[in-house]
């Protein structure tokens, strides 16, 4: 088998992430399809008929286009990544094979998201438009990482996801972590002058935080993957970036609200549990 065809048979193995859609349906629907149909039918949402197709166990396949896909995770209050059932070995494959910047729509039009989201870009990174066609804008935070102070060392960051505020059953406001929420991260070269950070190249993503309400997850696109238990009380999430011998700005970009911070840098840092490096 050539690789074009090994990478179609990896393709063809990404689905729609019809467990989270489930237990969408379970929770805020009592498992009832029928009433989750008639919710999303509108105008402008995709015909009931098609969501219960998706969420069919017959159902193989992915929504014809990415439109479709960002109107599924509007509705679910969703980042649209969590939609997409990728089996492990299919991601350490694609990591080897295929640059995420690749031309994925010629292989399924709705895949086209990924090449819009991970492709180097040499202006704002993420697109704008991605978030725009979630109802969403992206919620972004910097570190420059000046390689003149300090080089080729595991810098340890906090991030706190975004509160949920709602009533509970004693009509008292409580305050609960998203459950469902995505961190992206990219970086670019840049050179430091006394005035201003200079960028020297494109903006080139390199990995993700998955947060769900059993596990975090790191996917480094090197081929990498890490997984901890993520319990729903947990308040902070602890990991580390490698910073390299030459300076550059790294950011991280999220559809939902976040805080960050960056360990003092002339501190010991902590140990973390997830690091975004050469290894494991």
């Amino acid at each position: 088998m050539n690789q074009e065809a090994r990478i179609k048979t990896w393709i063809s193995r990404i689905q729609l992430n019809k467990v989270l859609i489930k237990d969408t349906i379970d929770q805020n629907f009592d498992g009832n399809l029928s009433s989750f149909g008639r919710s999303l039918e509108s105008d402008e949402l995709p015909h009931r008929k098609t969501i219960l197709r998706w969420v069919s166990p017959q159902y193989t396949g992915l929504p014809k286009g990415v439109k479709r896909l960002f109107e599924l995770a509007q509705l679910m209050d969703l980042d649209p990544f969590f939609l997409f059932d990728i089996p492990e070995d299919v991601f350490s494959e694609i990591c080897h094979v295929l640059p995420w910047n690749a031309p994925w729509g010629k292989y399924h039009k709705c895949l086209s998201y990924f090449q819009t989201l991970f492709g180097l870009s040499h202006h704002n990174w993420p697109p704008q438009e991605l978030a725009e066609e979630t109802g969403e804008t992206w919620k972004i935070q910097d570190f420059i990482h000046n390689a003149r102070l300090e080089q080729n060392k595991y810098q340890a960051f906090k991030l706190w996801p975004e509160k949920i505020y709602d009533l509970n059953k004693m009509n008292a406001i409580e305050a609960f972590n998203r459950k469902y929420q995505i961190w992206y991260l990219a970086f670019r070269d840049i050179q430091l002058t006394h005035v201003q950070v200079q960028p020297l190249g494109f903006w080139r993503p390199f990995g993700m935080l998955i947060r769900t309400p059993t596990e975090l997850r790191l996917l480094n696109f090197l081929g990498l993957e890490q997984r901890i238990p993520c319990p729903d009380s947990l308040q902070e999430i602890d990991f580390s970036l490698y910073l390299g011998a030459g300076s550059a700005e790294f950011r991280i970009a999220s559809l939902h609200d976040f805080d960050f911070s960056a360990a003092d840098a002339h501190a010991e840092n902590p140990p973390t549990s997830l690091y975004f490096g050469f290894s494991l």
